[in-house]
C-alpha cells in the first residue's frame, strides 16, 4: 500500500491478471471513455495487457496505481518523477 488515510488507499498496480481485468472493466465504460480515450476506442484485455504491462514491470518511467475507498476500486492514478523526464 502506497497511501492508505481513512478509508481511502492506494496501491501499485499489480502484474496480475485481477488488476488487468479491473483496468479492461473500467476502459470499456461508454461513461469512461466519454472521458478517456473516446467512446469508440475501448480497451479490451489484450490492449490493457499491451499498454500497462511495460509500466507495471518498471520498464517505463510512469507507476500505474489504483485507487480505493472502503476497499473498493474506484479508479486510476500515475505519476513519474520530474527528474526522470529530463
Amino acid at each position: 500500500m502506497l497511501i492508505q488515510k481513512g478509508e481511502v488507499s492506494i496501491r501499485l498496480m499489480q502484474d496480475e491478471m485481477y488488476d488487468y481485468e479491473l483496468m479492461a472493466k473500467c476502459l470499456t465504460n461508454a461513461k469512461v471513455l466519454e472521458f478517456y480515450e473516446g467512446r469508440d476506442n475501448p480497451f479490451p484485455l489484450e490492449r490493457i495487457i499491451e499498454t500497462y504491462k511495460p509500466m507495471v514491470r518498471g520498464d517505463e518511467l510512469v507507476i500505474p496505481c489504483l485507487l480505493y475507498y472502503q476497499n473498493i476500486a474506484i479508479g486510476y492514478l500515475q505519476y513519474c518523477t520530474l527528474n526522470e523526464l529530463s
